[in-house]
C-alpha cells in the first residue's frame, strides 16, 4: 500500500484473514479509545471508521484486498465511510445465522404475540401541520434498530408514542424488560459541542426534547421496565457518523445527544444490560403498543 493510512487491517490491528466478528469487535475497541466525544483524535477516528467502512463491506473488501496484493493496481475502493447506509452493511453479519429470538411474558392476547415477530410498528407523528423532517426521521430510527438488531435480534420499535405526561416521541426500541425512548433530531453538520446539560449547534443553544422525563414515564406505564431516553442527531444528507459533538464539560457528566453509529452503540450497550435481553417481552410489547399514536 501507499503508506500506513492505505493499511487497512494495520490500523483496525488485525491480520487480513479477520472474519466480520473480529472486524466489527476491533473497531469498537479502537472507537471507544479514539472517538472525539470521549477526548480522542478526530483524526485518528476518520482513518479507522474508513477502514471499517471497507473491511465491513464484503464487496468494497473484496476490491480493496485485489489492490493490496497488487491485482488490480489503484483500485482501492473509495471510503464513503460517513454514510450510515454503507459503514454498517457488513455483509458477513447479515449472512450470518440468525441468533433465535424468545419470546416470554403474557400479553393480552394471541393478537400481541403474533406482533412480537414484527421488529417495527407503528407510525411517526408529523411535529406540526408543516413538518417535512418525519421521512428523514423515520429512515433515521429504521437504521438505528438495523444496527441494534446486529446484535440484539430481539429488539424491537414501536413508533409514536403518547406518554403521560411527556408527550409525543418518534420511539422506543425494547428488548427484555428494558427500553429506550428515541427522538431524531435532524441537525446540520457543523460544530456541535455537549457541557452535560447543553447542546450547542454552531454556538447556538439547541432546543432538546426531555427525554429524561419521557424515560420516567415510560417506566411507571410500563410497570417493571427500565427505561433511558436519548436524542439522536442526524445530517442531510444521511451520515451515521456525523455530527461529532464535542465534550466541553465535565468528564463524569452525563452523556447527551448523538449521532447515529454512537446512539447505536449506547442503545445496545443498555439494552443488553438487562435481563432476557435475548427475548421479547410480550407483556411489555404490549404495553408499549398501547402507547403508540398510529397516525
Amino acid at each position: 500500500m501507499s503508506s500506513s493510512e492505505d493499511d487497512y487491517y494495520g490500523l483496525l490491528g488485525l491480520e487480513p484473514g479477520a472474519d466480520a466478528a473480529q472486524i466489527r469487535r476491533a473497531f469498537r475497541k479502537l472507537s471507544r479509545e479514539h472517538h472525539p466525544d470521549v477526548g480522542g483524535d478526530r483524526r485518528s477516528y476518520e482513518r479507522i471508521t474508513v477502514a471499517y467502512a471497507v473491511l465491513a463491506d464484503e464487496r468494497r473488501r473484496e476490491a480493496y484486498d485485489a489492490a493490496r496484493s497488487g491485482g488490480r493496481a489503484g483500485a482501492s475502493p473509495a471510503p464513503e465511510a460517513g454514510r450510515a447506509g454503507n459503514h454498517a452493511t457488513s455483509s458477513g453479519a447479515a449472512r450470518r445465522s440468525p441468533k433465535p429470538v424468545r419470546v416470554t411474558g403474557q400479553g393480552p392476547g394471541a393478537a400481541e404475540a403474533s406482533l412480537a415477530a414484527v421488529p417495527l410498528h407503528g407510525v411517526l407523528p408529523k411535529r406540526g401541520l408543516l413538518d417535512r423532517t418525519r421521512e428523514a426521521r423515520t429512515a433515521a430510527v429504521r437504521e438505528l434498530l438495523r444496527l441494534v438488531t446486529r446484535e440484539l435480534p430481539a429488539t424491537r420499535a414501536v413508533l409514536g408514542v403518547d406518554l403521560p405526561g411527556a408527550g409525543r416521541h418518534d420511539a422506543v426500541l425494547l428488548a427484555g424488560s428494558r427500553a429506550v425512548i428515541i427522538d431524531v433530531l435532524p441537525t446540520p453538520d457543523t460544530a456541535h459541542a455537549w457541557d452535560g446539560r447543553t447542546l450547542r449547534v454552531g454556538g447556538k443553544v439547541a432546543t432538546l426534547p426531555n427525554v429524561s422525563r419521557a424515560a420516567a414515564s415510560l417506566e411507571r406505564a410500563a410497570g417493571g421496565t427500565r427505561a433511558e431516553g436519548l436524542a439522536v442527531l442526524v445530517t442531510s444528507p444521511p451520515d451515521g457518523f456525523r455530527p461529532v459533538v464535542d465534550r466541553v464539560g465535565p468528564v463524569h457528566a452525563p452523556d447527551g445527544p448523538a449521532n447515529l453509529v454512537r446512539s447505536a452503540e449506547r442503545v445496545t450497550t443498555f439494552l443488553a444490560g438487562g435481563a432476557n435481553h435475548d427475548a421479547v417481552d410480550l407483556s411489555v410489547l404490549a404495553r408499549v403498543l398501547s402507547l403508540a399514536t398510529h397516525r
